[in-house]
């Protein structure tokens, strides 16, 4: 495993991990838990979208340090690239810590999510590389799954 491999790994770690704790924070500060009982359909358009994001916030980051590393050289496109991956993975970062919760708005933050994945995809298709290329079908699967869910 590389270090850029390493690096997304832990990322997507910690974000889980905040996530976690935010959970066990609301319920140990006497909140109520809310209940997780799905119904099968949503719980499974709901697991497809967690996995989808996952696998997102993974691939956005990569595209993210690639577009970082060409900006350096002055190419601007990139520099836009690079921002915009990395606003897609915090978008789906997101959505796995409403999910997380089973949040009321976690519905509304998986169309948010497909709303921002589709743009990145977007871009991503135009740029060179096998990270952007990575990056667009990722976002792709993501979008597809997170609108499915937020149906």
């Amino acid at each position: 495993m590389n270090s850029k491999n390493i690096v997304a790994s832990l990322l997507c770690t910690a974000a889980i991990a905040a996530t976690g704790l935010t959970l066990s924070t609301s319920t140990a500060l006497g909140q109520p838990a809310e209940k997780t009982t799905k119904s099968p359909i949503k719980g499974d358009r709901m697991d497809q979208c967690i996995k989808m994001s996952s696998a997102c916030v993974i691939a956005c980051g990569k595209a993210s340090t690639h577009c970082t590393k060409f900006a350096k050289d002055n190419k601007g496109e990139h520099a836009a690239m690079a921002s915009l991956s990395a606003d897609c993975s915090d978008c789906c970062a997101s959505f796995l810590a409403f999910a997380s919760r089973n949040s009321q708005l976690s519905t509304a933050m998986a169309a948010c999510c497909a709303t921002c994945c589709d743009q990145c995809a977007t871009e991503c298709e135009k740029m060179p590389g096998d990270e952007m290329k990575e990056c667009a079908k990722a976002c792709r699967e993501c979008a597809t799954a997170c609108r499915a869910m937020a149906r």
